[in-house]
């Protein structure tokens, strides 16, 4: 009876390794990139975004456009279900990055949007997991969120997932003026404005409506 339990457990330990392979490591990354499956990062914050903030886009009517910004390889397979959109945009500085961008990609940082489109042409603009991991000052916060404001059509939303804590950035987000110019908006799937993942994780998901 010992011996069928230690090899059951060692079965187990290969198939957790293997797993845990599968899903993280950079060849089979790579593997999944070039074969097309999607290659999924798991956490709290992640589960909340693919569950219930993406299928809730992705059944916006046809005429939509969206941004998102902040590319890597866990979301090179989003772009899939918005390809019934008028327009799918990534963006992103990081030249590594652009294999995981969708096929309309910008490398460039998110301030400079202005650069590449008439305003307004977006109706969602999601930014995830950019404050605080690049856009930390309140010159390039100011900036970044006033040109996602400009580049929103009226009525149009802005999703911002973040880390949430004040020692990500050099001020407080909550005396941002150009996130002033938008109103809450009060995401229906989750029936809030603001969506905390503590106490598991440490991120916050904001929503906001351009009127």
């Amino acid at each position: 009876m010992r011996i069928i339990n230690g090899v059951k457990w060692r079965i187990n330990r290969l198939l957790e390794a293997g797993d845990l392979w599968w899903r993280s490591h950079p060849t089979a990354i790579s593997m999944k990139t070039t074969l097309g499956i999607p290659a999924k990062f798991h956490s709290p914050a992640r589960s909340v975004l693919e569950n219930s903030i993406l299928p809730y886009y992705a059944a916006q009517g046809s005429k939509s456009r969206m941004l998102f910004v902040g590319i890597d390889w866990y979301t090179k397979h989003y772009e899939k279900q918005f390809k019934h959109y008028e327009a799918y945009w990534t963006i992103d500085p990081e030249p590594s990055q652009k294999r995981y961008g969708g096929k309309n990609h910008i490398l460039d940082v998110f301030e400079n949007l202005n650069q590449y489109f008439d305003p307004p042409y977006f109706d969602v603009i999601i930014c995830n997991g950019v404050l605080g991991h690049g856009i930390n000052d309140r010159d390039a916060v100011e900036k970044a969120l006033g040109v996602c404001f400009t580049h929103l059509r009226p009525g149009g939303t802005f999703v911002l997932g973040w880390g949430g804590t004040p020692g990500l950035l050099s001020f407080p987000l909550e005396e941002s003026k150009s996130l002033a110019q938008f109103v809450p908006f009060e995401f229906p799937p989750l029936s809030t404005s603001s969506y905390s993942t503590k106490p598991q994780y440490e991120y916050v998901f904001q929503f906001f409506q351009k009127k």
